[in-house]
């Protein structure tokens, strides 16, 4: 008995190094930090976000981390949907396909016209790196794309959680149809989610999403990594009240770095930094919510 399970163990750990290519400790290319925050302190954006910067700067000065912040201009604002099945069974099984295009807004949140050309992107995400890297999310062959593996550390009012993405994205002059198969021309790798190829594609829920993001600054996280600091706020076509609010901050790993990133000073850093930012944000912070809970109308925190 003890030999059969020696021999099935072996297999298994077997199995598992050939998923992963050999990549029990894969590289990231990136580490970003999260927060939502609560809605109604941004009901007037410029006033909001000076209030949480004038936070931010405070607390920099207090663990003696430099930083710069200032309120740029906000960029064009962008029209999100996510996209799924009927039956939403793409997102249980990790999947996540969103669209992102520019657009121009009129009054009450109202999109006027959107960008002919369109952002698609195919996520996997996980809690366990070896999982999520050996994903098949890559596009077809003549599709130019960008791809990330990232670290997500998600800051929450009562926890601090991670997570991994490895995501492709490619920018299309059209939509490629409305079936999975028609995305799956696009990314292959939908093919073997075990979704009926002759599934319907649409938009999640029917909700657009209209969102307004700019830099407010960089962090200095040490070794020569600087993190870019962003605020976002997501509101639902049509509405002029905020759906949510995002403080984010992202910093790329040179030539990759193990997903222990803690072990290095800037992650070790930027750790302690969130630790001490959900102290100091704990009023600012939405409690039991998630972007991806919003859009999919799902109670309670998932992974984003």
């Amino acid at each position: 008995m003890k030999k059969l399970a020696l021999v099935l163990l072996l297999a298994l750990t077997i199995t598992g190094v050939a998923l992963t290519k050999g990549m029990t400790n894969p590289p990231l290319n990136a580490r970003e930090c999260k927060m939502l925050l609560a809605p109604g302190r941004f009901q007037n954006r410029d006033a909001g976000t000076q209030q949480f910067v004038d936070l931010l700067t405070a607390l920099c000065k207090k663990q003696g981390i430099k930083a710069t912040f200032q309120l740029y201009e906000e960029g064009s604002p962008r029209l999100v949907s996510f996209l799924d099945t009927p039956g939403l069974e793409l997102y249980p099984k990790s999947f996540i396909l969103r669209r992102r295009q520019y657009a121009e807004i009129e009054k009450h949140v109202k999109v006027k016209k959107a960008n002919d050309k369109f952002e698609l992107t195919m996520k996997f995400r996980n809690l366990d790196p070896t999982v999520v890297i050996a994903a098949e999310i890559l596009p077809a062959p003549g599709y130019k794309s960008k791809v990330s593996f990232e670290e997500k550390v998600l800051i929450r009012d009562t926890s601090i959680d991670k997570v991994y993405d490895y995501s492709a994205k490619v920018t299309l002059d059209k939509k490629p149809g409305d079936t999975l198969q028609d995305y799956a021309t696009v990314y292959p790798g939908l093919q073997k989610t075990g979704v009926s190829p002759s599934s319907k594609i649409k938009r999640v829920n029917d909700i657009k999403v209209v969102e307004y993001s700019r830099e407010i600054g960089t962090i200095d996280f040490t070794r020569g990594v600087f993190a870019t600091v962003e605020m976002a706020v997501w509101y639902k076509e049509g509405e002029s009240k905020p759906l949510i609010a995002e403080f984010s901050y992202k910093y790329k790993l040179k030539g990759g770095e193990p997903t222990n990133t803690t072990i290095y000073s800037s992650g070790q850093k930027s750790d302690d930094f969130g630790a001490a930012l959900q102290k100091a944000a704990k009023d600012w912070i939405a409690v039991g919510v998630s972007k991806t809970g919003l859009i999919y109308q799902i109670s309670g925190p998932d992974q984003d």
